[in-house]
């Protein structure tokens, strides 16, 4: 930070920063102590958890320093799916309270999980674009090698590990796996969707940005 005033924001790229509390409240206090920065112009972006999330009071959230935080939703059905990264408060309380401190998300979501159907599709696509995300990220499923889902669709024949092109691996390629309810041109136009419907319901998110600004502002 020395090197430069011209810092406003940093980031922290691993799994879930908001799991390591003292890490993270440590952090926060260094900034705030920065006689020649502060917490007052230094902010950081990183990724975490709702489970995470939910062990801090808001207000701590707030106190850390941390600007933005981007937080797998995956899906409105997650929680009782077995995602356990989505249990502690309602996702829907998260959203609204970290917007209201003036914390941007970047909200992520996907399309193609087996419990997804063409029955809750609709449900789940709305309850995200709900939350009002600052930021988001929209993907079709997709197992990666040497993960649990990858080792599951091979064991069920919905992918041959052999035929898969290193180029089909991708946020919006599927990886060989065949979707359980719909067909590959179907889940990319959900996504597609979802995509415009942010856009046309919130606007930009440069101004979905500026909003959560003046709420932390106000707050």
């Amino acid at each position: 930070f020395r090197t430069s005033d011209r810092f406003l924001s940093v980031n922290l790229i691993e799994e879930d920063t908001f799991a390591d509390n003292k890490f993270i409240a440590r952090l926060g206090a260094l900034i705030a102590a920065h006689t020649e920065i502060g917490i007052e112009r230094l902010n950081f972006f990183c990724i975490s958890a709702n489970k995470s999330l939910s062990t801090w009071e808001f207000d701590d959230i707030l106190k850390t320093g941390v600007s933005s935080i981007f937080i797998g939703v995956e899906s409105k059905f997650a929680p009782t799916e077995g995602y356990h990264k989505r249990t502690g408060r309602t996702i829907e309380e998260t959203f609204r309270e970290l917007h209201r401190r003036g914390i941007a998300t970047i909200g992520a979501w996907m399309c193609g999980f087996d419990f997804q159907t063409r029955d809750n599709m609709e449900e789940d696509l709305q309850s995200f674009i709900a939350l009002e995300p600052t930021y988001q990220q929209l993907t079709r499923l997709c197992p990666f090698p040497g993960t649990p889902l990858w080792e599951d669709m091979a064991k069920e024949g919905r992918l041959d590990p052999a035929e898969v092109k290193t180029e089909s691996i991708s946020f919006f390629g599927g990886g060989g796996m065949t979707p359980k309810h719909f067909h590959d041109h179907e889940i990319m136009e959900i996504v597609d969707r979802g995509y415009t419907t942010l856009y046309e319901t919130w606007g930009a998110c440069f101004f979905r940005q500026w909003k959560v600004n003046l709420n932390g502002f106000e707050y």
